[in-house]
């Protein structure tokens, strides 16, 4: 039996992929520059599409970068095939003792399959289907970002589930334009992925984003909390106006909700009287999901009341 043991060492571990855009070299510790710069880094990394009979410098757009124990190389145009190859020279990176890497050269790296997003956006009603293409006979899945990811299996039940769809593209249907139906899914946000390759994002009947401009959006602050007010106009009966501290839907302050046979809503922000802020708005219409965020600058306190229509 083998027993590895732990003398402290820095050691290359393996290598990860982003599917064709990226490969991380992975270490058994955290690692940074171990030279003068970025630059003199990069000029460190080599990369062979010939399982390593012939390698080649990194492009002038092609990115190297950190992640705890990885070296990240992040490529400007795409890898293909099945025979790429990472090297990295000796004394490149270096742990928190200072002890650098010996030579890395990775085993040969498969290129996975080249999704196509063929759709006219990725803006998609629910009951309607997702145009695409990929470059091998793959299982394309249609999963909610909510998702944590787990392994194909996991995928599978999402799908049994109803939580999840999925396509497979067999032989004859390689580079041909195919489509996956989005029927009894949820609204949100999903991926669209290729199992064992790339991926790409689609918003499942989500509400578009609140388009602010001075016809659709009113400031009304003064001096006190009692009086302060937006009205949103341009709007649908049943929409629902959410108003938050973060960007990221964080810090719900309050919301409204547009009446029977209305457009508009003029919903009370209790705020105190403190210097302007950023707020951030989302609309979100019967049936879809909520919008993304957009942002604009609350005044700060007036008196007499200061009423803003197009707020910078």
């Amino acid at each position: 039996m083998f027993i590895f043991q732990d003398d402290g060492m820095l050691r290359y571990i393996n290598p990860s992929t982003m599917p064709n855009v990226g490969i991380l070299i992975n270490f058994n510790k955290p690692i940074t520059n171990a030279l003068e710069d970025i630059d003199a880094l990069k000029s460190k990394v080599f990369f062979s599409t010939d399982d390593g009979q012939n390698y080649n410098p990194l492009s002038e757009q092609d990115q190297v970068s950190f992640e705890g124990n990885a070296l990240v190389v992040t490529f400007d145009k795409k890898y293909k095939g099945s025979q790429n190859v990472l090297k990295l020279l000796a004394g490149a990176v270096k742990d928190a003792d200072e002890n650098v890497n010996k030579e890395v050269i990775t085993y040969s790296i498969s290129a996975g399959p080249n999704l196509v997003f063929s759709s006219d956006t990725h803006d998609i009603n629910v009951g309607d289907s997702i145009h695409f293409s990929i470059d091998q006979a793959e299982t394309v899945y249609l999963v909610s970002q909510s998702f944590g990811g787990g392994n194909q299996t996991d995928y599978e039940y999402l799908v049994v589930e109803g939580k999840a769809a999925k396509r497979i593209v067999t032989e004859s249907e390689i580079n041909t334009d195919v489509t996956l139906d989005t029927t009894g899914l949820t609204p949100g946000r999903y991926s669209l992925q290729g199992w064992s390759g790339e991926s790409t994002w689609i918003n499942l009947s989500i509400t578009p984003q609140f388009n602010i401009n001075n016809t659709n959006f009113h400031v009304d602050n003064q001096s006190g909390t009692d009086s302060d007010s937006i009205a949103f106009s341009g709007l649908q009966p049943g929409d629902i106006v959410r108003i938050y501290t973060g960007y990221d839907l964080s810090g719900l302050i309050t919301s409204g909700t547009v009446a029977e046979g209305s457009t508009e809503v003029t919903i009370s922000v209790p705020l105190d009287d403190a210097g302007e802020i950023t707020l951030y708005y989302t609309i979100q219409s019967t049936g879809k999901a909520e919008s993304w965020s957009v942002g604009s600058t609350y005044p700060a306190k007036s008196d007499p009341p200061l009423v803003n229509d197009v707020v910078e």
